[in-house]
C-alpha cells in the first residue's frame, strides 16, 4: 500500500496533466438521441415479446384425444432452433398429463415474416389479448411521441440555422453600408 501510495502521488504531482475540458455536448447528443432511440426500440420490441412469447413456441394442446399417447417413457430427438445439431431427450409420459405442440410464435425472425400478432394467437385468452393489444397502443403513443419530439428538435435546428444566417446577413450589410 505504501509503494502505490507514493507511485500515485508521484504520478499525480509529476507527470499526470491537466484533464482536458470537455463540455457537455456528448451527454446532450446522447440523451436526446441515442436514448430517445433505445425507448423507440424498447417500446416497440417489448410489445412483440409480450404478445408473443417467442422463445419456446410452445402451445397447449385442447383436444387432448387427438393424439394417442401411452404411459411410458419415450425417447426423443430435439433439434436446436437454427437446425445446426440436435440433442437426445428421455420424456415420461402419463396419462393426464398436459400436452403441447409446436406453433410459431416468432413474428419477427419467423417464417412469416414480420407480422404484429396482438389479435391473433389461440395460445392467448381473452384477457391475455386485452392486455396484448393495449400495450400495443402503449408501445405505439411511445413510438409516436418519441417520433415527434425527433421533429420538433430538428424543426427548431432548421429554425435556428436560419435565424442566424439572417441575423449575420443584416450585421454584414450594415456594416458595409457605413462609410467609415
Amino acid at each position: 500500500m505504501l509503494i502505490n501510495y507514493y507511485t500515485d502521488k508521484f504520478s499525480l504531482m509529476r507527470t499526470w496533466k491537466r484533464a482536458p475540458h470537455v463540455s457537455t455536448e456528448i451527454a446532450t447528443y446522447s440523451r436526446h438521441y441515442f436514448f430517445s432511440t433505445t425507448l423507440m426500440f424498447l417500446a416497440g420490441m417489448s410489445s412483440f415479446y409480450w404478445s408473443a412469447y417467442p422463445f419456446d413456441n410452445m402451445c397447449e394442446v385442447s383436444d387432448q384425444n387427438l393424439y394417442d399417447v401411452r404411459e411410458g417413457n419415450y425417447s426423443t430427438r430435439i433439434d436446436d432452433r437454427f437446425g445446426t445439431g440436435f440433442e437426445e431427450k428421455d420424456i415420461e409420459f402419463k396419462i393426464g398429463d398436459q400436452l403441447y405442440e409446436f406453433c410459431e410464435q416468432d413474428f419477427i425472425l419467423g417464417s412469416m415474416g414480420v407480422t404484429f400478432p396482438f389479435s391473433e394467437g389461440d395460445w392467448m385468452g381473452r384477457q391475455q389479448k386485452w392486455v396484448a393489444r393495449l400495450f400495443a397502443a402503449t408501445s405505439i403513443g411511445v413510438v409516436v411521441a418519441t417520433g415527434a419530439k425527433f421533429l420538433v428538435s430538428w424543426i427548431i435546428k432548421v429554425k435556428k440555422k436560419f435565424a442566424e444566417n439572417t441575423y449575420t446577413e443584416k450585421v454584414i450589410f450594415a456594416h458595409a453600408s457605413t462609410p467609415w
